[in-house]
């Protein structure tokens, strides 16, 4: 059915996505499956995988030993312990070998042999035990460090990086390098133990006869090799999918989650996105099936000729038994050891495949990290020690980077101590981009940006994003309790209960928490236990709070009060107006002019410059631009007496069926 949805709901331009060139029915030009590039070539190179091994490995032991010294210390005593437990019962097993084969030999010359065995038997598996109970300890730390350290950098990149799809499927991509980080300790463990199996088969070899060494290794040629050439193919296409599987995880959180789900079901759109859902996740479940076919194929033939390798080892061992080159003793053992490190080998390559691609995995953690820390957002090293009085701009010019033109251009500006400045234009002109070049979000790509003559640039992120307050268009709705969505806005400081009644009065917040059950307390998220849910006018009123109660001497207010009653809007100016007059810098960016008459001045905006600016009055009397918007508002207000009595009359008037009789 969800195809059928897709089908008939579609436009004709979807169906054809299998076209580089063609436009997708939601996402547009949005690349689902991205082409092969320099990551996929990289986890093709097999050899590169395998030097990039030793430096994982090396990177969970430093982690493993900052986070828990004495599970990693435990976790490989415990593996070096059953590499010589291992050896030693090997060694037993010649001896006992050799007294059966020779015969003569009571049970008491064979039983010191057979009671090694034993012991070392127990004495493994409790080594193992141990190690298994102390990885299991280390494993759940390293992931949370790594999360930890992922998290810490993205949270700090400048604004810029968060909006570029490049950078958002690389964290993507390092976020499930931090779940692999944690498969990477057990597979460590594994690997560990494993090699030191090899080690150890292959030291006794050398003790039976060095020239049954090389007997170890050709069974496992071809498996290993199996394992590299696998786990490249599925890391490259998880790679490739990494856009798909993030536009996915969006179509599931719209359908699941509080977000949409008013309008999901208000428009019916249930199916529309379930049929989206399904297509795109058909393209991903038939990548998964191409790389499961090439695996089933590479596995055929590397098992035959890990097979046929096998069968020459057991041959050689035979003939040179038979000819005598070889004791049969130490042959049976040789063959033992190396079936017990085939074994164990085979074991760790059927993990060993998942252990190289999370190798790959976690270099995307450590490339994300990295990638993050390069766009982080410090800023330069001069620190805001007082309040700006001054913020001006000169030939500014911004432009995105997926933008083909810029979005400002030339804009000169200038704010003071004590003004209120407001911003007013067409949507899409440029005013949001300015507020946020202002308060240091973005930085210049022309021009400058200067608080008291310093380029924004060249001072401190943290300590200029101290004195600046922004409330944006929608603000953020922080699914914490009442008091935690105020107070977030100083959450270095604690909670000041004076402070944020202060602010709460001031916006009308005080009025929305007084209606909530828990007050302060109360969950502002319906979707948890005991949560409830906000208007649009309350949330504006709860995040106007915040930026009270953050007290900055820059207040930016990006259309604050669009979703408030009249009288509460004017409240909220008049209050505004209050701060500018105690020394606060406020820049107003609004489309409700009526109230404009009492700020410092007004910049037109249009196609990303200014157009006009000046005083109320003054723009009135140039009547342009500002006077035609500002009499169509007006308009709308003004009352017409003429069409007034009409209505009335009208409303008055009887209907036909009224004048009419049986």
């Amino acid at each position: 059915m969800a195809k059928n949805a897709v089908t008939e709901e579609s436009a004709p331009e979807e169906r054809a996505t299998k076209d580089e060139t063609a436009k997708d029915a939601l996402f547009g030009k949005g690349v689902r499956l991205a082409p092969e590039d320099w990551r996929q070539a990289r986890s093709a190179d097999k050899a590169a995988m395998v030097r990039r091994l030793p430096h994982v490995v090396a990177l969970v032991l430093r982690w493993s030993w900052s986070v828990d010294r004495v599970a990693l210390v435990l976790v490989v005593g415990c593996q070096l312990l059953s590499g010589i437990v291992m050896a030693v019962s090997l060694l037993a097993m010649r001896d006992l070998f050799t007294g059966l084969i020779a015969g003569g030999r009571g049970l008491p010359a064979l039983l010191p042999p057979l009671l090694v065995v034993v012991a070392a038997s127990v004495c493994g598996g409790t080594c193992r035990s141990v190690s298994l109970r102390f990885s299991g300890r280390l494993a759940p730390r390293v992931a949370h460090a790594a999360q930890s350290e992922l998290l810490g950098k993205v949270a700090y990149a400048r604004l810029s990086a968060v909006e570029d799809p490049e950078v958002n499927d690389l964290v993507a991509a390092g976020r499930r390098g931090v779940d692999a980080l944690k498969r990477v300790i057990d597979s460590s463990v594994q690997l560990c133990s494993g090699l030191i199996s090899v080690v150890t088969v292959a030291s006794v070899l050398v003790v039976l006869d060095p020239r049954l060494l090389p007997l170890l290794f050709l069974p496992l040629v071809p498996r290993a090799w199996a394992s590299l050439h696998i786990a490249g193919r599925w890391h490259a296409s998880m790679r490739r999918r990494q856009p798909l599987l993030r536009q996915l995880d969006m179509l599931a959180r719209l359908l699941t989650t509080r977000e949409a789900a008013e309008e999901l079901r208000a428009h019916r759109v249930q199916r529309f996105l379930l049929g989206h859902h399904d297509r795109l996740s058909l393209e991903s479940v038939a990548e998964e099936i191409s790389l499961a076919n090439r695996e089933a194929q590479v596995q055929m033939v590397t098992s035959a000729a890990a097979g046929g390798a096998m069968m020459l080892t057991y041959g050689l061992l035979i003939f040179a038994a038979v000819e005598g080159q070889l004791p049969l003793a130490f042959a049976a053992t040789a063959a033992l050891a190396i079936r017990t490190a085939t074994m164990s080998v085979g074991a760790l390559l059927i993990q060993g495949q998942q252990l190289f691609e999370d190798t790959l995995y976690v270099s995307d953690w450590e490339e994300a990290c990295q990638r993050a820390e390069e766009l982080s957002d410090s800023g330069g090293g001069r620190r805001v020690t007082a309040a700006p009085a001054t913020i001006t701009t000169t030939g500014l010019t911004f432009r995105y980077p997926s933008s083909p033109a810029p979005v400002l251009r030339d804009v000169d500006f200038t704010i003071r101590r004590g003004e209120v400045v407001a911003l007013v234009g067409a949507n899409g002109s440029g005013k949001s981009t300015l507020v946020k070049l202002l308060s240091g979000l973005y930085l210049p790509t022309g021009g400058t940006v200067e608080w008291d003559g310093v380029p924004t640039g060249e001072l401190d992120r943290a300590t200029l994003s101290e004195h600046v307050a922004l409330v944006a268009q929608k603000p953020v709705e922080w699914p914490f309790t009442a008091s935690a969505n105020v107070v977030i806005g100083r959450s270095r400081t604690g909670t000041d209960p004076g402070r944020r009644g202060a602010a709460a009065e001031a916006t009308g917040a005080d009025q929305v928490v007084e209606k909530l059950r828990d007050g302060w307390d109360a969950l502002l998220a319906q979707e948890f236990w005991g949560g409830t849910n906000l208007s649009g006018g309350q949330w504006q009123r709860i995040g106007l709070a915040r930026a009270w109660y953050r007290d900055a001497p820059l207040l930016v207010l990006d259309e604050p009060t669009s979703a408030l009653d009249p009288r509460t809007e004017i409240d909220i100016f008049d209050r505004t107006m209050d701060l500018a007059r105690q020394g606060s810098m406020v820049v107003l960016v609004t489309h409700r002019l009526a109230s404009l008459s009492r700020v410092d001045r007004i910049y037109v905006f249009e196609q990303g410059e200014i157009v006009e600016h000046g005083h109320h009055d003054q723009l009135m009397q140039a009547n342009e631009r500002y006077a035609d918007m500002y009499r169509m508002q007006a308009a709308q207000f003004a009352r017409r007496p003429d069409r007034d009595r009409s209505l009335a009359g009208r409303r008055h008037q009887p209907r036909l069926a009224d004048l009419t009789t049986d």
